[in-house]
């Protein structure tokens, strides 16, 4: 270029801030354009799509697929350097909430769980439809809030968002392992407080009248199930998964149980008022199972459930449904003066697996059928 100077008009150089003939102070050069530092090779690379859009910048991996679109080139670089520091597969950073469900479900160990937990984690599945098509490193504890809110809108319990936090638990862990995301979400969610209703429980004249129908043609086996539950405090399904095996007539006890740790193969005392009905039951079985179906089979909770639904309207009694009947154990077991750890031990509470170390004389058959004794309707 040259010097702006009129009487000198020599040629300088370009970037030239002085003229270094005449001294002449030259126009600021244009600041050179910096050049764009490159991504070291193989670490994937960022570019612009073209158009007016939300997240037009595109985070691309080394075996070019597409990671994501981010609405800054600095998340779409963060994006790339958490990708490559965890060498995680793009295809699994876009799996979606569906997708993960699906293959949380495909694992060996949920083909373990019993029929009902199946049949819960599929409804808590089916009210978390608006997260199903959103990949999941790009939920957070707000969209997983959103679906509790909802449900408590829609005036569910707090056991049923409960049982939708389990969902959610289950998936973020799966998701963790993975290396998907690293934090379960579920932990953050707050809940409905609970309302704290009291459970109903029998009188005794109600109890008396299911006594009364053990001998009928078609409610007795019932009515025998629902005394066996009164005077074990057992779930409804754990006594119907008893094996023969497991029945211990000399000793007067049964051993099993389900749901805890604590209440898994735990001991089961045989009062008198139920002993001829599990003999009964012994000598009648003919298979595995202490109270079969007819084709042999373990007996079906539903079915059963349908019948003590008769049985009670049978005996006029409302407002009970067979986990009514642990609820009455229990109350009487407290109210006849059954140690506390007796009482956990036999109904199999979760936080008995604690004491249980410190006092094993709380598994003994005999202590536990003498802790028992105490209890009359």
């Amino acid at each position: 270029m040259k010097c702006i100077r009129a009487c000198c008009r020599r040629e300088i150089p370009d970037d030239a801030s002085f003229c270094p003939y005449c001294g002449k102070k030259q126009p600021e050069a244009a600041p050179q354009q910096r050049k764009k530092r490159r991504r070291p090779k193989g670490s994937g690379s960022v570019y612009k799509l073209s158009g007016t859009r939300s997240k037009p910048y595109v985070a691309l991996t080394a075996k070019r697929d597409v990671l994501g679109t981010f609405a800054t080139p600095g998340e779409a670089v963060q994006a790339l350097d958490a990708y490559n520091a965890q060498n995680t597969p793009a295809a699994r950073l876009k799996c979606t909430f569906a997708d993960a469900y699906a293959q949380w479900k495909a694992q060996p160990k949920f083909d373990k769980l019993s029929t009902d937990m199946k049949k819960g984690y599929e409804l808590a599945y089916a009210k978390a439809a608006p997260l199903c098509d959103r990949q999941l490193r790009d939920l957070k504890a707000a969209d997983y809030q959103q679906v509790i809110d909802q449900m408590v809108e829609k005036g569910l319990s707090r056991s049923s968002c409960e049982k939708q936090r389990t969902l959610f638990s289950q998936i973020c862990e799966w998701a963790m392992a993975q290396d998907i995301i690293n934090k379960n979400y579920a932990m953050l969610l707050q809940l409905p407080a609970a309302t704290g209703k009291a459970e109903r429980t029998l009188t005794a004249q109600e109890i008396e009248q299911i006594s009364s129908r053990q001998d009928d043609p078609k409610l007795g086996q019932t009515a025998q199930i629902a005394m066996v539950l009164l005077y074990t405090g057992m779930r409804i399904d754990e006594l119907l998964s008893m094996r023969c095996d497991d029945v211990h007539l000399k000793e007067r006890y049964m051993q099993g149980g389900e749901k805890t740790e604590a209440g898994k193969n735990r001991i089961i005392p045989i009062l008198d008022p139920i002993y001829k009905i599990i003999a009964f039951w012994m000598l009648d079985s003919g298979c595995e199972w202490l109270i079969p179906s007819k084709a042999g089979t373990k007996l079906d909770k539903h079915n059963v459930a349908t019948k003590f639904r008769a049985l009670m309207q049978e005996c006029h009694i409302e407002g009970v449904h067979p986990h009514t009947l642990r609820h009455t154990a229990s109350s009487k077991m407290v109210e006849c003066g059954l140690e506390k750890t007796a009482v956990q031990a036999i109904l199999g509470h979760k936080n008995f697996s604690t004491t249980a170390n410190k006092y094993v004389s709380h598994n003994d058959p005999g202590y536990l059928l003498r802790e028992m004794q105490k209890m009359k309707y």
